[in-house]
């Protein structure tokens, strides 16, 4: 669970430049990205539709990455965490 949380925020840092008009039908996720995103199931429909695809998009990535790949991705992700805003912000 906790990994999907980290993918989740990680995607929106990501891609945070990605524009979308339409947003991104819960049914047209693939098996992978409803399962990393599974934590926004229920409220899906919900989220703006930039955020809806900037998830898609990161999670699609997340699925793609192997093994040592996430966990590099995850280890960067908590270094990032832990900075100042100010620190963050550079």
């Amino acid at each position: 669970m906790k990994a999907r949380h980290i993918i989740a925020i990680a995607a929106l840092l990501a891609w945070g430049s990605v524009l979308a008009d339409d947003g991104v039908q819960w049914d047209k996720l693939n098996d992978g990205q409803k399962q990393v995103l599974s934590i926004y199931s229920e409220g899906w429909e919900q989220l703006e539709p930039q955020r809806q695809k900037q998830l898609a998009v990161g999670a699609d990535r997340w699925t793609r990455m192997s093994g040592p790949q996430r966990e590099e991705a995850q280890n960067r992700f908590s270094s990032w965490r832990n900075l100042s805003d100010t620190q963050r912000d550079k």
